[in-house]
């Protein structure tokens, strides 16, 4: 739908030591989400870049730079969010592109917010640097 939700779960059932015995907790972090949209930046650990991120990709593209030996070392997200009421009258329909995604233009009757951000994994950047 139109919301930003997080599941929390043990971390001991992520990595196979436990089972799942109870349902986890779902939580909404954010209503009125339009669009969202996650890249991974990946570093090639053949190449000097240090840990750095190279380029930024969608998930799809993932298993085959693995195989090529590139680390994910950043990840990067953008969202767009919608006004609760559509109470706003803009003179034109804005237009708005997240990431590698195509513009799309969307109402006037509503205002839209988006929020972009890149985090550096540095656990996997220290990983990178040491097996070079």
């Amino acid at each position: 739908g139109n919301e930003f939700r997080c599941t929390g779960y043990d971390g001991r059932v992520l990595r196979g030591l436990k089972t799942q015995s109870v349902s986890p907790n779902t939580v909404t972090l954010l209503d009125n989400v339009s669009n969202f949209q996650l890249q991974y930046g990946v570093s090639d650990v053949a190449e000097n870049s240090n840990g750095q991120a190279i380029t930024y990709v969608t998930a799809d593209r993932l298993a085959a730079l693995r195989a090529q030996n590139q680390q994910v070392v950043a990840l990067r997200w953008a969202i767009l969010l919608k006004s609760y009421q559509n109470q706003v009258q803009q003179t034109s329909a804005p237009t708005f592109a997240l990431l590698n995604e195509n513009q799309v233009t969307l109402d006037s009757t509503h205002y839209y917010q988006v929020f972009t951000k890149t985090v550096s994994l540095r656990n996997m950047k220290n990983f990178v640097r040491s097996i070079r």
